[in-house]
């Protein structure tokens, strides 16, 4: 780890603030989820922030990836990371200044923090080979997807305490405010090196700005193993909207707030650990197969809750799941830097990024209402629409929440059907061959 840290200074001082911008965005998120949930006590209501969030910024993905390759990547970074800055404390001024802290005020917020981070996120990944040697870049991701755990695991435990002693939601706020500003300062003292230049880069620069914002797609379109992998992760990113969306309301029938906080520190612990293991592990010869067994795996544990949720079954399932999370994001990582020039990385990560953030807005809209309107009444009680069946009752259940668990289970049928067919495509057989034997991408141009 020393070594590491003395052979890429300037990576291990911008991970580190940004971690600790991560801990206090995870923080802020948790609670204003929470307060929003408060505020409306409909499902429908809370699903709307997370389509606010994620529906305008596809909008700018584009764009976003064209930046982080044209302009100076530390600048960009900053940039965001200020911008965000500013919508975070202009949501934390509002109960400052006498007014009532209300729901389109959160949504603003929301929405305008997300396009920042839309900039920043591309700024970031696509600097991992600018500032990392090629030999450690397998553990400088393994280390920021460790670092991302320990947030994960951390953030739910520190915002359900602070819940619970009856934090408002405007210290939360200033804590957010405070890690963006310690979290961004390193980019204020550090230097870039220049990026090399790719016969596909000197493609997409010839075309200028227009031409650079179709050019992630003309690439993707060129290497259809490579967009293959990633519609079955948007897929899968859909059915995790879905998760995200209705566990907090499925553990809050059963459980309160602050023991919701302690149940997804618990589950972080599972990222956490799975981020250690990719760590030790490495790499598997079969990157792409080992995505794909990894959620099939997933699929099975959405299944967990069907006879019965309770705080054992939910959180031993999300245990599961998200220890095998570290190992999909890292081979997706793995995959893109072994074939993707670095000069263009940021706009073929940036459409990457729009393709699997396409369908959670999707999984939002949706999730609410099925949830609200269609399958917890369905499963109300024992005199309700499919209550009345008796193997429903049986398998399923009738009750609060039992609607929520049947669109869990029809959803692990749906990831375990993709994945099976996943397994037999032949460009995905093809891009396995191509990251474990991969040539020098800077040099490659791909006809």
């Amino acid at each position: 780890m020393r070594r590491f840290a003395r052979e890429c200074p300037v990576f291990a001082l911008v991970s580190a603030g940004q971690v600790l911008s991560t801990l206090g965005s995870s923080i802020s998120a948790f609670c204003i989820s929470f307060h929003v949930l408060q505020l409306s006590d409909s499902i429908a209501k809370y699903s709307l922030a997370s389509v606010l969030m994620s529906v305008p910024p596809l909008l700018v993905s584009p764009l976003a990836g064209v930046v982080a390759d044209r302009c100076n990547r530390r600048r960009v970074m900053v940039v965001a990371d200020f911008l965000s800055m500013l919508g975070t404390l202009c949501l934390a001024l509002v109960p400052t200044c006498g007014a009532r802290l209300r729901l389109r005020h959160i949504y603003a917020a929301v929405l305008w923090c997300s396009l920042c981070g839309e900039f920043q996120a591309p700024a970031f990944e696509a600097s991992f080979d600018q500032l990392v040697p090629k030999r450690h870049r397998d553990r400088a991701s393994s280390l920021v997807q460790l670092c991302s755990s320990a947030c994960m695991l951390i953030a739910p435990a520190i915002a359900g305490c602070m819940t619970a002693m009856g934090a408002d939601l405007t210290g939360v706020l200033w804590l957010d405010v405070s890690t963006f500003v310690l979290g961004s300062s390193p980019l204020w003292f550090v230097t870039f090196p220049p990026i090399e230049t790719s016969e596909d880069g000197k493609e997409a620069k010839a075309g200028g700005w227009y031409g650079e914002l179709a050019f992630g797609a003309k690439y993707l379109k060129r290497r259809p193993e490579l967009l293959a992998l990633l519609l079955v992760l948007a897929v899968d990113a859909f059915i995790f909207g879905f998760i995200s969306e209705l566990v907090p309301p499925l553990v809050l029938t059963f459980t309160t707030p602050a023991v919701l906080g302690y149940l997804s520190s618990f589950v972080g612990c599972g990222m956490l650990l799975g981020s250690i293991a990719v760590a030790l592990v490495g790499t598997p010869a079969r990157a792409v197969r080992s995505v794909l067994v990894c959620l099939f795996l997933q699929a099975g544990t959405m299944m967990a809750c069907l006879q019965q949720a309770n705080c054992f079954t939910i959180g031993s399932a999300g245990f599961v799941y998200f220890f095998v999370n570290p190992f999909i994001s890292h081979g997706l990582h793995h995959a893109l830097r072994a074939t993707v020039p670095n000069d263009i990385q940021g706009k073929v990560l940036a459409l990457s990024g729009c393709i699997t953030s396409a369908t959670p807005p999707l999984a939002y809209a949706l999730s609410g209402p099925l949830a609200e309107f269609v399958f917890e009444p369905l499963l109300a009680s024992t005199s309700a629409p499919l209550g009345q069946y008796p193997l429903v009752a049986r398998v399923i259940g009738t009750g609060k929440g039992r609607g929520l668990c049947a669109i869990f289970f029809l959803l692990g049928l749906l990831e375990m059907a993709i994945c099976a067919a996943a397994l037999l495509c032949e460009p995905l057989r093809q891009l396995d061959v191509q990251v474990a034997t991969p040539s020098d991408p800077q040099k490659t141009k791909h006809e």
